[in-house]
Formats: C-alpha cells, sequence, structure tokens
C-alpha cells in the first residue's frame, strides 16, 4: 500500500516524514494512546500553584475507606484551576520486571529493583517520554535520538530519531520494543515506527498509519497491537488493527472524559471524568462495571492487572505539598454481589518545595508539578512523582523511596 509514494513498509527519511505527517499522509485507520513529556503537561499543573496556598484541608484517611462507590458522585465545588490534571498523561516514570526508570531534567535515572539502587544514568537531550517496552526494555524520545536500555544493560543503544512536531505521545507496542506508534498533538494521524531498521540506516521505519477519525485530543488509549480507544466530541470511538472504526455506545460519557486507560486482560477500559472512574467491560459490547468517585483535585491514575492507583493534591502552599495515593482492587461480579472495588491503602505523601526562611536563599529552581503515578509489574509497589520520586510498598503503606535519612539530605535548602 502507498505511502506518500514510497512501499507501505519503507525506510523514510526524518525530514520526508516530518513533512509527511505535517500534509497529513494517510494509510491504514488506527490509534494512539495517552502520554507526555516535559512539554506535555496542561497549563495549570504548573509551579504557579506553589505561589498561594490553597484553602484546601486534607482528608482523613476514613473519608476514602467510607466513600461510596454509587452511581450518583455527590456534588463538589468546582476544583481549583492550578489543580486540574494535566492535558495529557506525564510519561516520566516507568517500572518493568527488574527495574524503575525515571525521566527527569533530560536525564534518565534507573534504578535496580527491588533496592533500587541506581544503576545507570543516561543523558537524553530533548526527551520527553520514556515508556518500558517488552523484555524489560526501556525507550525515550529524545531530539537527536531515540534511547533504547536493553534488560540489564547500563549503556543505552542511540537509534536514529523520529520527527518532532511539539508534544508528543510513545505509545508501545505489546510484542516489541522495536516498535512503537506516536501521538502528536493536534494531528489525528497517527504512524507506527520500527527500530529494527536504524541499526543498518540512519532512518526510521514506518510500518503503516492510522487515521482517528474524529479524535477531539481529550484522551486516547492503546493496547500495543493496532487498536485505540479515543474520546470525540460524541463520545468513545475505537479503531481496530484492520482500521475498522466504529463508536462505543456507552451513555453517559461525554465531554468531561480527561483520561483513558486500557485493561488488556479483560478487554476491559478505565474511563475517568472529573467526577469518578469507571470500568467499562468488555468492549466488543461495552458493559459498565464498577464505578468509583475521585477525590478532590485528582491528577493522575495507573492501572495495572486488577489494582487501580489514583493520585490527587490534598494540600499546597509556598513550601509544601501533601498528596494522596489511594490503591483499590476491582472485584469480579458474582451471583452474591455486582462488581465493585475494594479499597487496599491510602498513602500520604508530603513534599518539601522550598527552604524553610531561615535557610538562605536557595539556588536550586522552583520544582516543575509533574503529576504522575506507576504501578509495579508483580510486585505491590507504586512510584509517585509529583514534585519529586517517592516509590512505596502499597501493601504495608511503607516508603522505600526516598529513605527517611535521605529525605533530610535531599531536601531544597538542606545543608
Amino acid at each position: 500500500m502507498p505511502l506518500c509514494g514510497l512501499p507501505r513498509v519503507a525506510v523514510v527519511g526524518c525530514a520526508a516524514l516530518a513533512v509527511c505527517v505535517a500534509l497529513g499522509c494517510r494509510e491504514r485507520k488506527s490509534a494512539p494512546a495517552p502520554a507526555a513529556g516535559a512539554a506535555g503537561g496542561a497549563r495549570g499543573t504548573e509551579v504557579r500553584a506553589l505561589h498561594a496556598p490553597l484553602d484546601a484541608s486534607p482528608a482523613p484517611p476514613a473519608a476514602a475507606r467510607e466513600r461510596a462507590v454509587s452511581s450518583e458522585p455527590a456534588l463538589r465545588p468546582p476544583p481549583d484551576v492550578r489543580l486540574l490534571p494535566p492535558d495529557r498523561p506525564w510519561q516520566h516514570l516507568a517500572f518493568s520486571e527488574e527495574r524503575l526508570a525515571q525521566l527527569s531534567d533530560e536525564e534518565l535515572v534507573v534504578r535496580a529493583l527491588p533496592g533500587l539502587r541506581i544503576a545507570a544514568r543516561i543523558t537524553v537531550p530533548g526527551a520527553r517520554n520514556v515508556v518500558a517496552g517488552v523484555g524489560g526494555d526501556f525507550v525515550a524520545a529524545g531530539s537527536d535520538h531515540v534511547y533504547r536500555l536493553a534488560r540489564l544493560d547500563t549503556r543505552a543503544e542511540l537509534l536514529a530519531p523520529v520527527p518532532r512536531l511539539g508534544p508528543t505521545v510513545v505509545l508501545p507496542a505489546a510484542d516489541s520494543s522495536d516498535h512503537f506508534w506516536l501521538l502528536y498533538e493536534g494531528i489525528a494521524r497517527v504512524p507506527e515506527f520500527d527500530l529494527q531498521e536504524t541499526v543498518l540506516t540512519p532512518y526510521v521505519s514506518v510500518l503503516s498509519w492510522t487515521e482517528l477519525s474524529e479524535l477531539d485530543g481529550r484522551a486516547v488509549a492503546s493496547r500495543g497491537e493496532g487498536t485505540f480507544i479515543y474520546t470525540t466530541a460524541r463520545g468513545l470511538r475505537s479503531v481496530d488493527a484492520e482500521g475498522s472504526s466504529r463508536e462505543l455506545a456507552v451513555a453517559g460519557l461525554g465531554a468531561d472524559v480527561w483520561r483513558l486507560l486500557p485493561e488488556p486482560q479483560s478487554d476491559g477500559l478505565w474511563v475517568a471524568t472529573r467526577r469518578q472512574v469507571e470500568h467499562i467491560a468488555p468492549l466488543t459490547a461495552p458493559r459498565r462495571g464498577a464505578r468509583l468517585a475521585l477525590p478532590a483535585h485528582t491528577v493522575a491514575l495507573a492501572a495495572r492487572g486488577r489494582e487501580l492507583a489514583l493520585l490527587a493534591v490534598e494540600a499546597i502552599g509556598e513550601r509544601r505539598a501533601q498528596l494522596r495515593v489511594e490503591v483499590y482492587s476491582r472485584a469480579e461480579p458474582s451471583a452474591e454481589a455486582p462488581e465493585g472495588m475494594r479499597l487496599r491503602q491510602v498513602l500520604h505523601h508530603e513534599e518539601r518545595l522550598a527552604a524553610s526562611p531561615d535557610a538562605g536563599p536557595s539556588r536550586a529552581p522552583a520544582p516543575r508539578f509533574a503529576p504522575e503515578v506507576a504501578l509495579a509489574p508483580g510486585r505491590p509497589w507504586l512510584a509517585v512523582n509529583g514534585f519529586g520520586l517517592a516509590v512505596f510498598d502499597w501493601r504495608t503503606g511503607k516508603r522505600l523511596l526516598p529513605r527517611e535519612a535521605d529525605a533530610q539530605k535531599l531536601a531544597p535548602g538542606s545543608p
């Protein structure tokens, strides 16, 4: 099938590819998933939120444990505009079976599990996202290269770059770290790239193009095998690997959907609106399942297996931020009870954002608010990023990183 005059599977130069994307070259229909990097967050999530304390008191732990999973969530005041979730999810955290990767200030820091010691530091100029690939690989797309770090390596493989047209979202494939989809902001045609050819040539190979018909840019989810679900002005729409597109008739899911999270194990989908998150399954014949009212100021979600993690801001001021993480498990329906959610843990995490007034002037720049939460495969662990990295064992509630002694050394303004 032709692609801009070339065979469908062809080696395309970066300049030609960028022109092709900008002009709207099309091929097979399909759709991407969410993501974002340092340039991808919403305007309301920048550090401006630190400059004035908010009138937001932390809710007691019992409040979350007693919060009903109902079809009619209680009304609440409109959220502070400075605490709205990012326009698209940040991709600064990624877990593999053996390691945790964090992208920060154009540096990829990789920690070995379970000790969380730093195993590798890699400079990645212009990188905005990092994702976990098949087999324990990490892939980061920078301005000059695509960086791939194999399962236990400490040095990254430098591969040819992919075109960058503003904020992008990397959508990894489920079968290989050699290829992935890339979602460009404001462009509904999505290329699938193949990294295998870049070992031999300075160019990247494009496997196919996918068109997201009627995409409105709010949320996209990818299963990694060519099927995509995304938001339109009328609701949800899906595109399969063969390019067949259809609307998903789920009443009540309209203009306030801001995040979609696939659950490949059940062919299901988590759909987050401003007030709640609910499970839709199976997508072949949409059926509404478990539903959960979101905490106020929820800014990030993550799903893995049956677990769902929510990150919310409880309070924020000039020098401190109080974050809250809730972890739930989805229970399958039975003859005795419908599908529901079981609260597993509530974690409170306070971060110091600036030096105390008597600590003297601080040379460190104000930290960027990049809210993200990630769940580890095969472990009851989660990583949280608000203004800095924290890792927890959510089953026990223990904080694994930063450790208490390290927290004192790393606090802004500390000697």
